[in-house]
């Protein structure tokens, strides 16, 4: 006899039935949704990577043609020493140190200031998802390590992780010899256009003219300090922000590893929103203005069920 159901492995894992995998919308639903979601998660971004290293990447070629392509087709000069310069260019642009990688596509509207070539967006890795109780967490330890020198500076290093990937990859799909590593205004255009102060008038590309921000010129800014410490590497060659396999765990034994207090904790919410449903569904036409009353009792449980407004121990059973 065949099993009735089908164990699935490490390779061909399963997401969990009528649970979503969206983030960070989660954290508007309760904390047990939230973190059968963050298993999905984890099961999906697994599933990516494994696909993801299955297939030659050939994006970065692609792009790479084209632009010769569009160089081959437009260019036009008179002097000879000129042509020569741009065969140098051409030969010095492809060699294996000094190629381009992890490109996605070139930007709509913004070029390289003072060359006028095209910018190319990275490839970069995806947000790091968090439930409700861990971004609480992170709030707490960023509330602890104060507001001195030393704190703001752990602070900083804390939240560089994610900006310093993304500066990697821009600097891996931008490399070339006409984007000197140390200028920092073409990815502040792109990634944070805020700091981007925009001035009058355009150059010879069609540019809008502007400078760095005042908090962008600050000496040693953690801006400039992640990106001179950045090297060219693409979002795939990188380490991971978010350890798939690692979060599924902790999650895993979040669950297996709450007591009875707990439990009704986080099923509370469920089983509130279970009874508002079924009180809608089923309508007594001596309730007046059920509507509103379902609408007040909602925005009441929804402090009610906060994590720090229970006492767990009132549903735990003593022997």
């Amino acid at each position: 006899m065949e099993p009735q159901g089908r164990m699935y492995s490490e390779n061909d894992p399963k997401t969990i039935f009528a649970v979503g995998t969206g983030f960070p919308d989660s954290v508007r639903t309760c904390l047990l949704h939230q973190k059968l979601q963050m298993i999905n998660c984890c099961i999906e971004r697994k599933k990516r990577r494994n696909e993801f290293a299955s297939k030659p990447l050939n994006i970065d070629d692609h792009f790479d043609s084209a632009e010769e392509e569009s160089e081959e087709e437009f260019f036009e000069c008179e002097e000879e020493a000129s042509v020569q310069e741009v065969q140098v260019h051409r030969k010095t642009k492809h060699l294996l140190w000094n190629k381009p990688t992890g490109r996605l596509s070139k930007h709509p509207s913004l070029k390289l200031l003072k060359t006028g070539d095209a910018l190319y967006l990275p490839v970069t890795q995806d947000p790091v998802p968090k439930t409700e109780d861990q971004l609480e967490e992170d709030a707490q330890l960023m509330m602890q390590l104060g507001t001195d020198k030393q704190g703001s500076e752990m602070r900083a290093r804390l939240m560089s992780a994610s900006l310093l990937s993304d500066m990697e990859s821009f600097k891996a799909s931008s490399l070339s010899i006409k984007l000197i590593p140390g200028i920092i205004y073409h990815f502040i255009r792109w990634y944070s256009p805020r700091d981007w102060i925009e001035e009058e008038g355009t150059d010879q590309w069609g540019q809008i003219n502007g400078h760095l921000s005042p908090r962008m010129k600050i000496p040693n800014n953690p801006w400039a300090t992640t990106w001179n410490s950045a090297q060219p590497v693409p979002a795939h060659r990188q380490k991971r922000l978010f350890d798939d396999t690692k979060e599924a765990e902790k999650t895993i034994q979040f669950l297996a590893c709450r007591c009875i207090g707990e439990i009704c904790q986080l099923l509370m919410p469920v089983l509130a929103h279970a009874a508002l449903q079924a009180l809608a569904q089923h309508k007594q036409p001596a309730i007046v203005k059920l509507p509103e009353i379902i609408n007040g009792i909602t925005t009441k449980l929804q402090r009610a069920t906060k994590s720090f407004h229970l006492h767990t121990y009132i549903y735990d059973v003593s022997i």
